[in-house]
């Protein structure tokens, strides 16, 4: 927590959230750049 400069957990809850939009955002990238089947096939 000291690293982020989080003081209140609201903060704390603005990291965690953007973190996961991240996420979600790179895995709905992935979808579109290389399509279902092609993660399907490994």
């Amino acid at each position: 927590l000291k690293i982020l400069g989080v003081e209140k957990a609201s903060e704390l809850a603005m990291v965690a959230g953007s973190v996961g939009l991240a996420c979600n955002l790179g895995a709905l990238y992935k979808l579109v750049t290389d399509g279902i089947m092609s993660i399907q096939k490994r």
